[in-house]
């Protein structure tokens, strides 16, 4: 497997993304978290969340309990978050997104709760995994069910970013895990990113840049998000972005 990473501040005047990875020989875990609240508060969110999951991968998992782990992990980064204290000893109002990806020898597992992706690549075609903890997705639903008319869907469209799920302040409404696993192939990419890096590139322009590196698959992190930087038609967020290329089992 290899991997790499990259994280930027962007246009903000702070940085709120966290992220780690841990490899070991036979499974690697990754994991992003974008924090929401002030500066203080949404960077103590996803940190605090983060290293709860560095703690919790002390110990080796089967595959059969590694949907279990993520459901429970989510819920115990909820409680973390909501533990957090500012300095007159009251629960701060912070509260971040999680992306996270499990793969021990070919089964690739993945949990989220928020807006960041999960992307995976496969020869010529890129799917995202994870579906868009937001307003927009109830949007969507109540329109295609002919709940709202049009123009109710316009109007409420200025708000359809709006997060509906979320760590912290008891806000998991949403989790998305997978309880059987996803088989890797030989270079199979997994691509997990914060809303930066797809707010500021289309997904056609995010594959182009992951074909551009088929090569040297190392310098792909940073290539995008020096491309998100360069192109973003918006002022850009955080942006992190971990890389991953399945290179196949390794041979007895």
């Amino acid at each position: 497997m290899e991997i790499c990473s990259s994280s930027i501040k962007g246009d903000r005047e702070y940085q709120q993304d966290s992220y780690y990875y841990k490899k070991k020989e036979k499974w690697v875990c990754c994991v992003i978290c974008d924090g929401m609240g002030g500066l203080e508060s949404g960077e103590r969110a996803s940190k605090s969340a983060v290293n709860f999951m560095k703690k919790a991968l002390d110990e080796d998992l089967s595959e059969k309990m590694i949907p279990e782990f993520y459901k429970n992990i989510a819920i115990c980064m909820d409680h973390e978050i909501c533990s957090l204290l500012d300095n007159e000893g009251e629960a701060i109002s912070a509260g971040s997104t999680v992306v996270s990806i499990y793969i021990k020898n070919n089964e690739l597992y993945w949990m989220s709760v928020g807006d960041s992706r999960i992307y995976i690549i496969r020869d010529n075609e890129m799917a995202v995994v994870t579906k868009p903890h937001n307003y927009k997705r109830i949007l969507d639903e109540l329109k295609d069910n002919n709940e709202i008319s049009e123009k109710e869907y316009q109007k409420e469209s200025l708000k359809k970013d709006a997060l509906t799920s979320y760590l912290g302040m008891n806000g998991i409404r949403y989790l998305d895990y997978n309880k059987n696993p996803f088989m890797l192939q030989k270079n199979d990419v997994i691509l997990l990113c914060s809303d930066g890096l797809y707010r500021a590139l289309t997904d056609i322009q995010i594959k182009t840049i992951v074909d551009a590196c088929e090569e040297d698959f190392l310098q792909l992190a940073d290539l995008l998000t020096e491309m998100a930087e360069e192109y973003r038609q918006i002022p850009l967020d955080n942006c992190t972005v971990i890389a991953l290329k399945y290179k196949g089992k390794t041979e007895e």
